[in-house]
C-alpha cells in the first residue's frame, strides 16, 4: 500500500467519510459547514489545507493579513498558519505534518482546532468582518469542533 493511502486511513478514523486518493495523490473533504479541506503529501511533508477566502485588495485585505500574522506568531502554530496566493488573491490556513509521525490520536487532536479556526475565519470574512486573534474560540461544548468529524448526534 502506498505511503498516502495509508495516512488516509488514519483521517478516515476522524472524518466520517471514504476517502481516496485522486489523480494527483490529493483527497478533498468537503465538511457539513461548507469548509474545503485538502489532503496531500508533497515531497516529505503531508499538507492539510483549508482555503478560506479570495481577499480583494485594499484596507481590509492588509487588516486581515495583520491579525493571521498575529495568528502565525502564536506558537505552537497547532491551529495552522495562513498563507497567502498572491497569485490567486487567496488566503489559505495549512498544517504542515511530518507523515512518518501522522496517527488517529494526533488527527484528532490537531484537526479540530484547525477547523474551528478556519470556520471562524471564513465566516468573519463573509460578513465584512477581521477575526481577532485574541478572540476566544466560539464553540461551545454542545457545538464541540468534534461535531464536524461525528456522522451522528
Amino acid at each position: 500500500m502506498a505511503l498516502f493511502e495509508s495516512l488516509l486511513k488514519e483521517f478516515k478514523a476522524v472524518f466520517p467519510c471514504e476517502l481516496e486518493p485522486d489523480e494527483n495523490n490529493s483527497c478533498l473533504i468537503v465538511l457539513g459547514n461548507g469548509l474545503r479541506v485538502q489532503i496531500e503529501l508533497k515531497r516529505s511533508d503531508l499538507l492539510v489545507t483549508c482555503q478560506i477566502a479570495t481577499l480583494p485588495i485594499g484596507r481590509y485585505r492588509d487588516n486581515l493579513f495583520l491579525e493571521a500574522l498575529k495568528h502565525n506568531e502564536t506558537f505552537p502554530p497547532s491551529a495552522g498558519m495562513f498563507g497567502f496566493s498572491g497569485r490567486t488573491h487567496t488566503l489559505y490556513l495549512f498544517l504542515k505534518l511530518d507523515p512518518d509521525l501522522v496517527t488517529t490520536a494526533k488527527l484528532a487532536t490537531i484537526l479540530p482546532p484547525f477547523i474551528t479556526i478556519a470556520g471562524e475565519w471564513t465566516e468573519a470574512i463573509k460578513q465584512g468582518k477581521t477575526p481577532s486573534v485574541s478572540q476566544k474560540a466560539t464553540t461551545t461544548q454542545s457545538n464541540s469542533p468534534m461535531d464536524i468529524f461525528s456522522s451522528s448526534r
